[in-house]
């Protein structure tokens, strides 16, 4: 249980991401996949399985998208996601 709630809380931060990287000046094709990203987050019921999935896969597809947009987040976003 503690496992899904975990899970869940990381969907969570990326979603809240996401919301915080649209405010910011991307590119069009960075604020398209930022878009896409948040859309699959926000319509997806997510099971016990589906989660663990996510922390393997998504989840990381979209850490590898930050780290490529890094350099045009503020620089307290920016340290977050270098933290983590």
């Amino acid at each position: 249980m503690m496992e899904a709630f975990s899970a869940m809380c990381e969907v969570h931060k990326r979603i809240d991401r996401l919301r915080a990287a649209e405010t910011f000046s991307l590119k069009p094709r960075d604020a398209q996949t930022c878009r896409e990203f948040l859309a699959h987050l926000e319509q997806h019921r997510w099971s016990g399985p589906e989660l663990n999935e996510f922390e393997v896969g998504l989840a990381l597809e979209i850490d590898m998208f930050f780290y490529g947009i890094i350099d045009h987040l503020p620089p307290a976003v920016a340290e977050e996601i270098l933290a983590q």
